[in-house]
């Protein structure tokens, strides 16, 4: 009887230790084009390329009129993010290549999100 259970005790832990392994696998196959891969991150957009001062501004009726706006040494600057190959690249620098973005509402300006493959 003792045969047995040390056994069966064996072949628990054996598959037990079988499943931790599947699991700690990581997926590395390619999305499918137009997998949405999440939404565009403005405000790190704007601290990776104007710094940690930086804020993302976003008009809240239209999409396509976000900037990067700074104020540093008494001097406030703003960069203009308006076209869509600025937020296509935004999308391939937070997500990988290739990448494109889209609003789904044109008029909700945090309604920006990215998708894995190129713009058809």
């Amino acid at each position: 009887m003792n045969r047995w259970m040390s056994a069966g005790l064996a072949f628990v832990v054996g598959l037990s230790g079988s499943f931790a392994v599947v699991s700690a696998s990581q997926d590395t196959r390619t999305p499918d084009s137009g997998t949405l891969l999440g939404p565009i991150d403005f405000a790190q957009h704007c601290a990776d390329t104007q710094g940690n001062a930086s804020v993302a501004v976003g008009d809240s009726s239209n999409a396509y009129n976000w900037s990067c706006a700074s104020l540093e040494n008494s001097i406030f600057t703003t960069t203009d993010i308006s076209t869509p190959e600025q937020f296509d690249a935004i999308c391939e620098q937070q997500y990988g290549r290739p990448a494109y973005a889209n609003p789904w509402d044109v008029h909700l300006s945090t309604s920006w999100e990215c998708f894995y493959g190129l713009r058809g």
